[in-house]
């Protein structure tokens, strides 16, 4: 039946080469070119110069050919085509190159029925490539000329680079901003180039007119109907007669959007006359629907439980007009099999949540939140769960980057199922709980967060740092409660990196992160339940594990009698006090959204920092893509890592038989292998995934 479908929708369509008359490009390319990868001259770079465009590979291919859209070959564009990628060659340095000609070779004839497909070939001659000899800046007194130093260290152009026009734009950009962040809002810079083709060097001139010195003047605001104007003027936080800085404009238009009631939001200064010391300033505001619905559905599948999930939103962020947002969602899902439980094969998933924020507080510097949810899903692949939970909190902004968060949190664990007596003995024993009553556990903490975030975009980073820090203090107040300090700390660091032969059209970032987790009960020889233990592995650890995989487990066997001794096992990891992970990952900004990543974690878990050693050391290394969407990068990254202890089995067996006591599975080839066989020599996992992993 599907088949036949998609049989009649190609049968509706008409193939790319009927479309057209005469010939189609399939493809551009060009001799004499010598870009490398990461080069920015590359035939991708040139071809983005011309008039003419390619229809791509899937002109002749079955069923590509059915929605490739046609590019006609045009003769008359020849001749400017041929300007066009002197002048960006030119741009780039290469004063002296030429484009000696074109040349049309043909793929497939064309017919009477169908268009010709050729592709074309430009013979180019770039010669050889200037650099910036010298950068020189005049008209600055010298009591700003360590921000235009400033200005001019933190730029792409620099002297001994590749000439590059964009950059040194971007520079003389870049040192009118710094002015305009230092009191001087009629800041203006000229730049004036002397190429030397025979020398191949390049003399820079900047002239620089600081204007004189400016404060904020009268701010106005237009545009709001619903939000009542004094919320808008909190947020603004612009004062007549402080210095004037572009940045605290961008700052206070950023302060804007995060009130979550704007769609468009413009701080402009006037700077219609240069000799008003008092800049006025104008805030325009477009207001966005305040209430929000959103559905959709996902797919979770780990440790052999698919999951099919639908879940809605609805969101208020104007409720009554006073700028309180609410929240309420909620999501039913279906776990569909277990490899070896079926118990599970029929388990509903569901979860109900809601939430209260008055962000008004203390100037618009704090914010009450509210939360509570209930849960019921799967527990690492596992049991079932029940789990209610709720918090209240406080939440400080401190400076525009800087976010204190604390309140009060509990919640409740109540696992589901008829468990026989050795399975909840084996439950409870490995949870630290000593009860005879149903499995069950309590938490009621002190939750304190800390965050100074310094990133320039908190989704597509490329510079900048992040900083967070994460108590816990859970205070027993009930039989099923615990006694325990929980630390978590985070760093992160975004790096832009530069080579001799490339600036900035598609940059290179370093990404690191460093983190770190300490769990310490409160009584010595005091236990902690598992879900608040310190693991590793998984899309955001270290991906050549599955999540939670990193350091000992636990293989608890139970046999149902009703089906002649069918076996389920369940794996559980154990876990540790004291956690510790790094990670790197280089990323290349390639081409219509998609960003390219290679990768190396590395990490160590234990239950005593007294006895860690370089055995407990784990890493994996691999290579990864990320592609825009609406909702956040998709990320797929692949990871390999050598086999470790944990690999070859769990560090001990629970009610397993001789024959039954197998281990888990590792990894995407282990999927395929028999346990009882030699482990392939390398683990590979992968993830699909929305989000960064740093």
């Amino acid at each position: 039946m599907r088949a036949s479908f998609l049989l009649l929708v190609l049968a509706a369509c008409v193939p790319a080469r009927r479309k057209v008359e005469g010939n189609i490009v399939r493809d551009i390319r060009f001799e004499g070119n010598q870009g490398r990868l990461f080069s920015g001259q590359t035939d991708y770079e040139l071809r983005g110069a011309l008039q003419s465009k390619a229809s791509g590979v899937g002109l002749t291919l079955w069923p590509f050919l059915y929605t490739v859209d046609p590019r006609a070959y045009r003769p008359d564009f020849v001749e400017t085509d041929a300007r066009r990628l002197e002048v960006w060659y030119a741009h780039h340095g290469w004063f002296d190159a030429q484009v000696q000609g074109w040349e049309v070779r043909s793929v497939r004839p064309p017919s009477e029925r169908r268009a010709g497909v050729v592709d074309v070939v430009g013979h180019v001659v770039p010669g050889p490539q200037s650099l910036v000899r010298s950068i020189e800046v005049e008209g600055v007194p010298p009591t700003l000329s360590a921000v235009v130093s400033a200005a001019l260290r933190k730029s792409y152009a620099q002297e001994g680079d590749p000439f590059d026009q964009v950059a040194l734009e971007d520079t003389r950009a870049s040192i009118v901003r710094f002015l305009q962040d230092h009191a001087r809002p009629y800041a203006t810079a000229e730049m004036s180039v002397v190429a030397y083709p025979d020398e191949q060097a390049v003399d820079v001139v900047y002239r620089v007119e600081p204007g004189i010195v400016g404060t904020i003047g009268p701010v106005r605001i237009q545009g709001e109907k619903a939000v009542d104007e004094r919320f808008i003027e909190e947020a603004v936080r612009l004062r007549t007669g402080d210095a004037f800085k572009q940045q605290e404009l961008r700052e206070a238009q950023r302060r804007l959007f995060e009130l979550g009631t704007f769609s468009v939001v413009t701080v402009e200064p006037d700077l219609s006359d240069p000799t008003r010391a008092d800049v006025p300033i104008k805030v325009r505001v477009t207001e966005t629907k305040f209430r929000r619905f959103r559905w959709g559905v996902g797919f979770d599948y780990d440790s052999y439980v698919p999951i099919v999930r639908t879940s809605s939103r609805l969101r208020d962020t104007n409720l009554f007009g006073e700028l309180l947002e609410a929240e309420i969602g909620g999501n039913v899902g279906l776990a569909v099999g277990l490899s070896e439980a079926d118990f599970y094969s029929r388990l509903p998933t569901w979860g109900v949540d809601a939430a209260l924020r008055d962000p008004r507080l203390f100037d618009q510097r704090v914010s009450f939140e509210v939360h509570g949810s209930v849960t019921q899903d799967i527990y690492n692949g596992l049991w079932a769960y029940q789990r209610p939970e709720g918090d209240v909190a406080l939440v400080i902004r401190a400076t525009d980057h800087v976010q204190l968060r604390f309140g009060p949190h509990a919640e409740r664990y109540r696992f589901l199922g008829e468990f026989g007596p050795k399975v909840q003995a084996a439950q409870q024993r490995l949870f630290g709980i000593e009860s005879d009553e149903a499995f069950v556990y309590e938490l009621t903490s002190l939750d304190q967060q800390a965050q100074w975030d310094w990133r320039n975009d908190p989704v597509r980073t490329t510079r900048g740092s992040l900083y967070s820090l994460g108590l816990r203090e859970a205070i027993p107040i009930t039989p099923n409660g615990y006694g325990f300090f929980r630390a978590t700390g985070e760093a992160r660091r975004f790096v832009p990196l530069r080579f001799a032969d490339r600036e900035a059209a598609f940059p290179l970032t370093l990404a690191t992160r460093t983190a770190a987790t300490v769990v310490l009960p409160f009584q010595k020889g005091g236990s902690i339940p598992l879900p608040e233990r310190a693991y590793l592995g998984g899309p955001t650890s270290i991906r050549g594990f599955r999540p939670n995989q990193v350091g000992p487990y636990t293989t608890l066997c139970t046999y149902d009698d009703t089906s002649g001794g069918d076996v389920v096992r369940y794996h559980l990891p154990e876990g540790g006090s004291l956690a510790a992970q790094a990670t790197a990952e280089l990323r290349y900004d390639w081409v219509y959204g998609v960003l390219l990543s290679g990768f190396v974690d590395a990490g160590a878990l234990t239950n005593d920092a007294s006895t860690l050693s370089a055995s407990d050391l784990r890493w994996s290394g691999g290579l990864g893509a990320r592609y825009d969407t609406v909702i956040g990068p998709l990320r797929f990254d692949l990871s390999v890592r050598p086999l470790y202890p944990e690999d070859q089995g769990p560090s001990r067996y629970t009610q397993c038989r001789d024959l039954d006591a197998l281990p888990r599975t590792i990894d995407f080839v282990d999927n395929f292998t028999s346990r009882r066989t030699e482990l392939f020599p390398l683990a590979i996992v992968f993830y699909l995934t929305f989000g960064e992993a740093i």
